[in-house]
């Protein structure tokens, strides 16, 4: 069985900024997102600007079918 073919390929991801000793951005920008790009995933970032922001995005605006993860 190929175990790729059950992975994620496009996923929304929202950045808390203040996370992480207000490092989100970078922690992600460094250690995350180039595993993203070997794996061939691609991501649409919303970096979080206000509390319920990713709650508030999700409801209104985000297209969930665009996404897998």
């Amino acid at each position: 069985s190929n175990i790729s073919a059950h992975r994620p390929k496009n996923l929304l991801v929202y950045i808390n900024p203040y996370g992480g000793k207000r490092r989100g951005k970078h922690i992600y920008e460094q250690k995350v997102a180039p595993v993203f790009r070997r794996a061939g995933i691609f991501t649409n970032v919303i970096v979080t600007e206000h509390a319920n922001h990713a709650r508030d995005h999700l409801k209104t605006e985000a297209n969930l079918d665009d996404y897998d993860g």
